[in-house]
């Protein structure tokens, strides 16, 4: 069930970069949320339970966050994902038969694994922006404010003329995360961050799989040497404790996906048995 949840999450997260009208989101979620459900039940050869459960998880993930636009929302709605998907996440193959039939003709359980890590790999973009985003506002005192990387930002997270008329916001919203603030709020904090970001929680995922932990640790020193000049020219420190927050939770993406991707490939591919040599 695991697969279709974070597929679930990832189509609430792409339907809110498609446009900044909330009808037009609300039909985008409609068409992705119910393309991941018949691909889950025909594609995926999941049962019914394990299609409907996530996609009503999904649902509730997709209305919250157009009802609340606080940064302190947004990091609890994602804490709640990751508690979610770390109890439903299979450790070794079979763990959850009741969500893993293969009753349906077009079954391919080797997809499953394979389509749920290429969904993780999206949260790590610009969703995981928003969220290093909102941890920094919430570090700052503004939980309880909306985002401010959202244009037309107004107190309580209500922009428009009534209290339906959630913040608006879309692709050229992207917010500058990875220890940055957003545009806005860059006059007292970090700037840039929109590409730095993402591109290290993926390659910290890409080298985590493939083994070379020395790339990691370069990785990690890069960034700090590329931010040192910004940061050395606080005297406050404000901006060295935004850049340690940023990249603690950046890191912490990073690596929880990528156990979530070993996870699951292991529970699908569990590597073979050594044969037992006769005597």
């Amino acid at each position: 069930m695991y697969e279709t949840l974070i597929l679930s999450i990832a189509a609430a997260e792409a339907a809110a970069l498609v446009t900044t009208r909330r009808l037009w989101r609300a039909a985008a979620f409609a068409v992705l949320i119910t393309a991941v459900v018949v691909h889950a039940a025909l594609v995926l050869g999941l049962p019914a339970l394990a299609c409907a459960l996530p996609a009503l998880f999904g649902a509730a993930w997709f209305v919250w966050a157009e009802a609340d636009a606080r940064a302190a929302g947004i990091v609890v709605r994602w804490a709640v994902a990751v508690a979610v998907i770390a109890v439903l996440t299979p450790t070794e193959a079979g763990i959850m038969p009741l969500f893993s039939d293969e009753s349906t003709l077009f079954a391919q359980e080797a997809a499953r694994p394979l389509e749920a890590s290429f969904a993780a790999v999206f949260l790590l973009t610009v969703p995981a922006n928003r969220l290093v985003a909102a941890v920094l506002q919430c570090a700052r005192g503004g939980g309880g404010e909306p985002l401010r990387a959202h244009r037309g930002a107004q107190p309580g997270g209500v922009c428009g003329t009534g209290p339906a008329d959630v913040l608006e916001t879309g692709p050229a919203d992207v917010l500058e995360a990875d220890g940055g603030a957003s545009a806005p709020a860059a006059r007292r904090g970090l700037s840039g961050g929109r590409w730095i970001g993402p591109l290290e929680r993926l390659l910290i995922v890409l080298m985590a799989a493939s083994g070379p932990e020395a790339a990691i640790a370069a990785i990690i020193a890069a960034k700090g040497v590329i931010r040192f000049p910004e940061v050395s020219k606080d005297d406050t420190g404000e901006k060295a404790e935004e850049f340690l927050i940023g990249s603690l939770v950046s890191w912490g993406l990073a690596v929880a996906a990528a156990v979530f991707i070993t996870s699951i490939a292991q529970g699908a591919w569990p590597a073979p048995a050594e044969p037992v040599s006769g005597m």
